[in-house]
């Protein structure tokens, strides 16, 4: 038992643990892992909000009309007193 929980401290152990990380990212890199994951990915604002919300309803008519999610807007404002 005391040789199973001294094994870990041994001299040899550092350089099996950074080989089994140095394999682990050469394999993620090797097989585009990162790749996959940012296309599975969804970032857009609508992801985010529940349907029946107001910015959901806005950005949909926005997407209908621009085909995007930025619309330019032009605000007037006009003070009464002048």
């Amino acid at each position: 038992m005391a040789n199973l929980l001294t094994f870990s401290s041994g001299r040899n152990v550092k350089w099996i643990v950074a080989g089994f990380w140095l394999f682990l990212i050469l394999v993620s890199v090797g097989t585009n892992l990162i790749g996959k994951f940012t296309d599975a990915e969804e970032n857009e604002s609508t992801s985010f909000l529940p349907g029946d919300a107001e910015s959901t309803k806005a950005l949909e008519v926005t997407e209908r009309v621009q085909g995007g999610e930025q619309a330019p807007i032009v605000i007037v404002y006009r003070a009464t007193a002048g």
